[in-house]
């Protein structure tokens, strides 16, 4: 009994996997952005340093804008039936994509659109692919959450 007890609380190797395939390259991805939002420059005072309103506003500005994120979205792009219709979102230069989606067209048959992928490419691009299986053209567009890490 006590051995099925103990086994229950062990996670299954496919649910082992799973959180490993997910959670490592998030953990790299946070840890990148990480490190890159420690570089905002932010003004560090040592002993005998006069602290004033001044050098603290500054520092919480650059904290805030760098913390700042804007969404873009991609040009809407149409495809006949029975292809696959690619849209890419791309943020700003010097902001990074930390998030995106894709958005269809609101035709009634809608359901014809067959979402393939939809990732980030690049550090600064937001991808978004759909097959078309509706009887005519339907449009998409990617969207891109973008910050300044």
């Amino acid at each position: 009994m006590e051995s099925k007890d103990r086994d229950r609380r062990i996670p299954s190797v496919s649910a082992t996997r799973l959180a490993l395939i997910i959670g490592v390259p998030l953990a790299v991805v946070f840890a990148h952005h990480a490190s890159a939002w420690a570089t905002v420059a932010i003004k560090t005072w040592i002993a005998g340093d006069t602290l004033t309103a001044t050098d603290l506003n500054a520092s919480f500005t650059s904290i805030k804008n760098a913390l700042a994120s804007e969404r873009v979205s991609s040009a809407i792009i149409t495809g006949g039936t029975g292809n696959v219709v690619t849209a890419v979102a791309t943020c700003p230069a010097g902001k990074t994509v930390i998030g995106g989606g894709c958005i269809f067209d609101t035709v009634s048959d809608t359901c014809c659109m067959q979402p393939l992928e939809g990732y980030p490419n690049t550090t600064s691009t937001y991808t978004c692919k759909v097959f078309n299986t509706a009887g005519s053209d339907r449009s998409i567009q990617a969207f891109a959450i973008c910050a300044g890490f």
